[in-house]
């Protein structure tokens, strides 16, 4: 029995196939784009269904660390963090508003939990 994707290629395959060759190089440049576009959503779908990907686990520990953090966690510069997590300070403010234990102070200065971040290196796959 042919699974779904396979029956939608294969039925509309020569389709466009003829489509494409029909295309000028400027309209070709757009479509390559259209479908960069798409893959990246296929592929931001599959690393859903993935139990180790960390944005399926990132609402609850953030919640979990917000909680914390009224009971005394203690908020590390970026310096600190990073020696901890072993990753650059510069990576550290790339993907801060990425990262779930990231602490912006009122000041506008970055700070990061060190309960949060104990918590999250726990939750990482062995590497």
């Amino acid at each position: 029995m042919p699974n779904r994707y396979n029956l939608l290629l294969e039925t509309h395959r020569e389709e466009l196939l003829r489509f494409i060759d029909s295309l000028s190089l400027d309209e070709l440049i757009l479509l390559t784009g259209k479908l960069e576009t798409l893959l990246a959503a296929v592929k931001e779908r599959a690393l859903q269904h993935d139990p180790n990907y960390p944005h399926r686990i990132l609402p609850e520990l953030k919640a979990r660390w917000e909680e914390h953090s009224l009971e005394g966690d203690r908020l590390l510069d970026a310096k600190e963090a990073s020696k901890q997590l072993g990753f650059s300070v510069r990576w550290l403010y790339t993907h801060a508003d990425e990262l779930p234990f990231t602490r912006r102070q009122k000041t506008g200065r970055l700070r990061f939990s060190k309960y949060g971040i104990d918590e999250w290196l726990r939750q990482q796959p062995a590497r």
